[in-house]
């Protein structure tokens, strides 16, 4: 069985700023190490293999990710 997460959030600064400069220069870590995860199967990203500049609404300070996980029923 699959299953599919979409999280949306709205950041309370802009992705580019500073005070959360931290967390964008870790996401290609944290999404590198799901990828090696077991059960991992797919996550949203564009040609850049990153989802952060998919723009969904209008304004920029929202983030989501959306991802399918392997979830074995035992």
């Amino acid at each position: 069985m699959q299953l599919a997460q979409l999280n949306i959030a709205k950041t309370k600064y802009d992705l580019k700023a500073p005070q959360i400069k931290y967390f964008v220069d870790n996401l290609d870590i944290v999404n590198a190490t799901a990828e090696k995860s077991l059960g991992f199967v797919w996550r949203l990203k564009d040609d850049s293999g990153s989802a952060t500049s998919i723009q969904v609404f209008s304004e920029s300070a929202y983030a989501f990710s959306f991802k399918k996980i392997f979830n074995k029923l035992i």
